[in-house]
């Protein structure tokens, strides 16, 4: 989407460059539309993905390992990154680096939205995403997150598109694709039956590690809870007597 120069006020389009930053950050540039800046799926449910994807950059630099559901801390020294620095000695405090280790879903469904704030701020300053401040019925508001003056979100979006339709892919764009489908982005990036191919395909990623298999457990629990009281709801206004 063009975006204005602050020099001349014209519009300009966003510079393509290709991009292979943290695997959180990688998930919230595919989460929201390029154009409008809306999330592609539900808030609580990208939080959770990006929650994970943390575990996995932490698990795929050697500091931890999770085992039946359990987060395990193997090496406390941080990785120079100041998230994942955090969430390193946030582990240890709740007792990773004891036997009993840190439940993988509950830390998951716990710090999923304070996430997703954190990687916003930082794609922001990367201009890689900018905010949009917009009001609801003219009185609530609430933000949108198109693409920045750097288009880092278009070789994103390419590479999971190359993995979903060749089933081939590195690890990297495996787990991202697999974060897509376990979030429910992918219902929006490959909307329609003819497109089932494409989600079956990154669902399939989603069933190759851990930490998406749990994403997507806890979709389907909150999905469930959802429907449930939409039912009682419903149910309940029919309780009128004759």
């Amino acid at each position: 989407m063009p975006v204005r120069s602050p020099s001349t006020g014209r519009p300009k389009e966003p510079v393509i460059e290709p991009y292979r930053g943290t695997l959180p950050e990688e998930l919230l540039l595919l989460a929201h539309d390029p154009v409008t800046g809306r999330e592609l799926s539900r808030t609580p449910y990208i939080g959770y993905g990006v929650a994970a994807a943390v575990l996995v950059e932490l698990e795929r630099a050697g500091r931890i390992r999770e085992d039946r559901g359990r987060l395990s801390l193997v090496d406390p020294t941080p990785v120079g990154i100041p998230i994942q620095d955090w969430v390193l000695d946030v582990l240890g405090r709740l007792g990773a680096g004891t036997g009993r280790g840190v439940g993988a879903r509950g830390w998951i469904r716990d710090a999923g939205h304070s996430f997703v704030d954190l990687y916003l701020r930082d794609l922001m300053a990367c201009e890689a995403l900018r905010r949009e401040r917009r009001r609801m019925l003219g009185v609530f508001p609430y933000d949108r997150y198109p693409v920045g003056a750097v288009d880092w979100t278009t070789p994103v979006r390419g590479r999971v598109d190359g993995a979903a339709r060749s089933g081939q892919a590195d690890l990297g764009t495996r787990l991202l694709g697999a974060f897509a489908a376990a979030t429910g982005v992918d219902d929006a990036l490959y909307p329609g039956f003819v497109a089932f191919p494409l989600r079956r395909t990154l669902n399939g990623f989603a069933r190759e590690h851990w930490a998406p298999a749990v994403v997507q457990r806890l979709v389907d629990s909150d999905e469930s809870a959802r429907s449930r009281r939409i039912s009682f709801g419903s149910s309940g206004g029919d309780g009128g007597g004759d």
